[in-house]
C-alpha cells in the first residue's frame, strides 16, 4: 500500500517535469511584419506584384470621366535580390502598361529599375536610390526571377533618365509607408526641358498609390501622365 502511495505522490511531480520539458521545446514565434525593422518591413511590403485592373474597370463604367482621362491598366512587379557589392537592401522593379484588356502589354524600360534602399542617419526615414541595368535586354526575361536578377555589381549599373533618377524618401505611417522624392530638377526626355519632378507614393499591405508630375519653376504642371497616374494598384501576391 505504501508503494502505491509513493507512486501516486510522484505522479504530479512527473507531470510537472513533463510540462516544463514541453514548454522548453515550444518553437520560437516567427518575427511578424509589425516586429520587423522598418527597412525590412518596407521591402517585405514592396515585394510582390501589384495591378490596377480594378481602377481601370471602375473608370470604364463611369460615363462622366472623359475617355482620355480613364485609367489604363498598370502592372508592377518588385523582386528582392542579392547583390552585396551594391547594398544589403535591394529590389528590382518592373512596370507594364495596358490601355485595355484586349490590348498588348507595353513594357516600360525606363521604369525597369534597381532600387537601392538605405536607412537614413536620423533613424526615422529610408532613402531609395534608383539605378538601371546597363544590359537591360538580358534582364527583361527574368523580371520575376530573383536568382537570375541577383549577383550584379556597381559596374553593371548606371543612372536612369528623366524623373526615374529621383531619390525617394520613405517615412513609416500607421498603415505602411509614405514616399516623397528629394528635390529633383532634371531634364525631361518627354518635354525636352528641365522640370522639377514630384513623386508621391502611399504603400500598405493591400497595395499602393502612385503619382508623378513634372513642374516648371512657377509650380505649373508641364508633364503628367493622364490615363496612367495617379493610379491605385492592388496587391496581387
Amino acid at each position: 500500500m505504501k508503494k502505491i502511495n509513493v507512486i501516486l505522490m510522484l505522479l504530479p511531480l512527473v507531470a510537472l517535469i513533463g510540462c516544463k520539458n514541453v514548454e522548453k521545446k515550444q518553437p520560437q514565434a516567427e518575427t511578424t511584419l509589425v516586429e520587423q525593422a522598418p527597412i525590412e518591413k518596407l521591402l517585405t511590403m514592396f515585394s510582390g506584384e501589384f495591378d490596377s485592373i480594378d481602377q481601370m474597370r471602375a473608370d470604364q463604367k463611369e460615363d462622366s470621366i472623359p475617355e482620355d482621362d480613364k485609367h489604363g491598366r498598370v502592372n508592377r512587379i518588385f523582386v528582392r535580390v542579392n547583390a552585396p557589392k551594391v547594398g544589403k537592401y535591394i529590389l528590382v522593379g518592373s512596370t507594364r502598361y495596358n490601355g485595355h484588356d484586349d490590348k498588348p502589354w507595353y513594357f516600360d524600360k525606363t521604369e525597369f529599375l534597381v532600387w537601392i534602399f538605405e536607412e537614413d542617419t536620423n533613424g526615422k526615414t529610408i532613402t531609395m536610390r534608383p539605378k538601371k541595368f546597363k544590359d537591360i535586354e538580358s534582364k527583361i526575361p527574368h523580371v520575376r526571377d530573383s536568382v537570375k536578377l541577383s549577383g550584379f555589381g556597381p559596374e553593371d549599373l548606371e543612372d536612369g533618365k528623366s524623373g526615374a533618377i529621383c531619390h525617394i524618401v520613405w517615412t513609416p505611417t500607421e498603415t505602411g509607408f509614405s514616399g516623397r522624392n528629394k528635390p529633383c530638377k532634371v531634364f525631361s526626355t518627354t518635354t525636352q526641358q528641365l522640370l522639377n519632378f514630384k513623386w508621391e507614393y502611399e504603400l500598405d499591405e493591400g497595395g499602393m498609390f502612385a503619382e508623378v508630375n513634372g513642374l516648371d519653376d512657377d509650380g505649373k504642371i508641364i508633364y503628367s501622365t493622364p490615363g496612367i497616374a495617379p493610379y491605385r494598384l492592388k496587391r496581387v501576391n
